[in-house]
């Protein structure tokens, strides 16, 4: 339903379309409310070469309120800009920004595109090691990755900002 609701909202500006999608939603509470939130991706490489400074923003979707979405493209006056994110090529594609950024040995899964409790866009991923052989990982911390800028702080479990919502994946769980 999130998806359906934001590629409306998206649809509501052609020119926006046309250019971008909506990537995966992550679920979190924002100044505690629940939220589901979508960076807007490139299309494709040419897509991504009209665009290279970055994509215009992210989608955000209610929980709770199906009436309730936005298309967020300013944060305090200023554009915003995904320009770090999966859909990209060259330096800006997320996983390969890590690594580049010193983090070439860190076990990295769940990229999980998150707001601070002001909206700011980050990445966030978490870091793990293999506790058996290659069956068994454990997480570790997190890699916080600001979308726009692409710096990147590592922290430990403990020390991981306080509006991280996810940081222990799924099937590290289950």
């Amino acid at each position: 339903l999130a998806r359906k609701l934001g590629d409306k909202k998206l649809g509501e500006d052609p020119t926006l379309g046309s250019q971008v999608t909506l990537g995966e939603f992550t679920m979190q509470q924002v100044n505690g409310k629940l939220i589901l939130v979508a960076p807007l991706v490139h299309t494709g490489f040419f897509k991504y070469l009209d665009n290279v400074e970055g994509t215009p923003g992210y989608i955000t979707v209610s929980a709770t309120n199906p009436q309730d979405v936005n298309l967020v493209q300013k944060f305090n006056d200023q554009d915003l800009k995904i320009k770090y994110q999966d859909e990209a090529y060259l330096g800006e594609k997320i996983k390969r920004h890590i690594r580049d950024s010193g983090f070439q040995s860190e076990g990295l899964t769940d990229f999980s595109f998150e707001l601070d409790d002001n909206g700011y866009p980050y990445w966030v991923i978490t870091t793990y090691e293999n506790k058996t052989l290659f069956n068994t990982r454990e997480a570790t911390g997190t890699i916080v990755v600001h979308a726009m800028t692409g710096k990147c702080e590592k922290f430990s479990i403990t020390d991981s900002p306080a509006w991280v919502d996810i940081i222990q994946p799924k099937d590290f769980i289950a």
